[in-house]
């Protein structure tokens, strides 16, 4: 994700036809940071 962040910050004209390859990736990342402090706080205490 980093490398991919980089490289559409440095030429993004390079990386406008991978537009919604990188927006999946996001979606997914976010999703699972999600997922996991949900799932997380689900413990007892």
């Amino acid at each position: 994700m980093i490398n991919c962040t980089a490289a559409a910050i440095n030429d993004p004209t390079r990386v406008c036809d991978a537009d919604g390859i990188l927006i999946a990736q996001y979606l997914a990342l976010s999703g699972l940071a999600s997922a996991y402090f949900a799932l997380g706080n689900r413990g007892g205490k």
